[in-house]
């Protein structure tokens, strides 16, 4: 009986997500057809703010595989940075390359030391020590760097260091080519990934190392074959291009209507998508820190320390580690990745404020609970996701500018109740 009543349970649970993702898609379906062009361009605007986040949930992602702490400080060392490139570029004039660099190394210095003075001494402390910790962190940065003698609490209009750039994406006509680089774009993704899903996560729950390996390996699984799945797709649209371009003008010779190209591929007239190079300048910044990290923790000495510190601290040390300066580097590494979000922040947004880390740093801690905390790739999609949810909700949902935020924290309790340990996670077992 007990068995029957969990069989329905879960077939209603599994009833009504589907549900739910069939109306998803039916809405996404309807809002592609009523303007592709403006659907389109908040896509394109979604990933660029979810970029941003990828950078912010990393951070968060190592400091909680490490240490088991969530640091709540972390928007605030991504407003540093922020800050940091702006006096860069408006008093010394430097451009952009120097400027982030310079925010990177500022926030390394900054978060280093918080970890030093704050965190450190609560090592062996309750983990609501530590967390309440980095809440009074968190609130000292904030008001500190709002005094007039530091930043001013004002806002001020950031500068850019580069020259907007905008395109129309209906001047590039060469759709076989576009399509075709996507393609081996997303296949190099999975390939690489093949090679390194074994190094992807710095959470551990199994109790030996074959089990370990093969439950990180599990999360990577599931990505590669997204991407080879979206990889498999656009190679079928390309070759139904190609295939277009050969038969279209034999078959309209003989009266038989072929539109493919007009129905999948042309925009409609009176508008277009515009791309800017600062959403390339962020996509390449931050997937270029996004491989170096993944050789970093999945190739190096210092990474498999890293991974060893995570998995048991006690025998990292009887095995000569130095688990401190390991928990140092890594919230080092997670300060330079906020700071480095704070410069292409401000650069995609002019306008700075001491409080603008707050709302970045929540949502970016719901993406790496999304996407499942302790997974690098997992923290990735999902700050994708948010980017996507943040952008669409201010376009399609009426009042959107005012609920992006609480929507943000409605997924992150639909998270909590459905799957805790989010899409790339896997569940924790303690050791008996």
């Amino acid at each position: 009986m007990r068995t029957a009543i969990r069989y329905v349970l879960r077939t209603l649970v599994w009833g009504i997500i589907a549900g739910c993702v069939g109306g998803l898609l039916y809405g996404l379906m309807l809002l592609i057809r009523d303007n592709p062009v403006y659907f389109i361009q908040q896509v394109l605007d979604g990933l660029k703010l979810g970029f941003v986040f990828a950078l912010i949930a990393l951070g968060y992602t190592l400091v909680y595989g490490i240490v088991k702490l969530i640091n709540f400080a972390h928007g605030d060392v991504f407003m540093v940075g922020a800050f940091t490139s702006f006096y860069a570029i408006t008093r010394y004039h430097w451009g952009f390359v120097p400027s982030i660099l310079l925010a990177m190394v500022v926030c390394t210095f900054l978060n280093v030391v918080i970890e030093r003075v704050a965190y450190k001494p609560l090592r062996n402390a309750p983990r609501i020590s530590a967390l309440i910790t980095a809440i009074g962190v968190s609130f000292f940065l904030e008001y500190f760097t709002a005094l007039n003698f530091v930043f001013t609490a004002n806002y001020i209009t950031y500068k850019r260091p580069l020259e907007l750039i905008v395109w129309d994406i209906r001047e590039f006509t060469n759709v076989w080519l576009i399509l075709s680089v996507l393609f081996v774009a997303s296949m190099a993704g999975a390939a690489f990934l093949l090679r390194r899903r074994r190094a992807i996560s710095l959470v551990t729950q199994e109790e030996d190392e074959v089990e370990v390996l093969s439950s990180q390996a599990s999360g990577g699984g599931t990505i590669v074959a997204l991407m080879v799945g979206a990889g498999l797709v656009l190679a079928a649209v390309s070759a139904a291009y190609l295939v277009d371009i050969g038969v279209s003008s034999w078959l309209q010779s003989r009266g038989v209507a072929w539109g493919f190209r007009k129905a999948l591929l042309v925009l409609p007239k009176g508008g277009g998508i515009l791309l800017t190079n600062i959403t390339v300048v962020i996509m390449g910044v931050t997937l270029l820190l996004l491989f170096l990290l993944q050789y970093v923790v999945g190739s190096t000495k210092i990474g498999k320390a890293m991974r060893t510190a995570a998995y048991d601290k006690p025998t990292a040390r009887l095995m000569g580690i130095d688990v401190d300066s390991i928990i140092s580097f890594t919230f080092a590494i997670a300060a330079a990745f906020a700071g480095g979000a704070g410069v292409l922040y401000a650069i995609a947004y002019p306008q700075i404020l001491t409080f603008m880390g707050i709302m970045p740093g929540l949502k970016a801690f719901v993406a790496a609970v999304l996407g499942g905390i302790g997974s690098i790739p997992g923290a990735f999609i999902g700050a994708l996701l948010m980017g996507q949810l943040d952008m669409l909700t201010v376009a399609y949902v009426p009042y959107g500018s005012r609920l992006r935020d609480g929507i943000a924290f409605i997924i992150l309790i639909i998270v909590f109740l459905v799957r805790p340990t989010g899409i790339m996670g896997e569940p924790e077992r303690e050791k008996v």
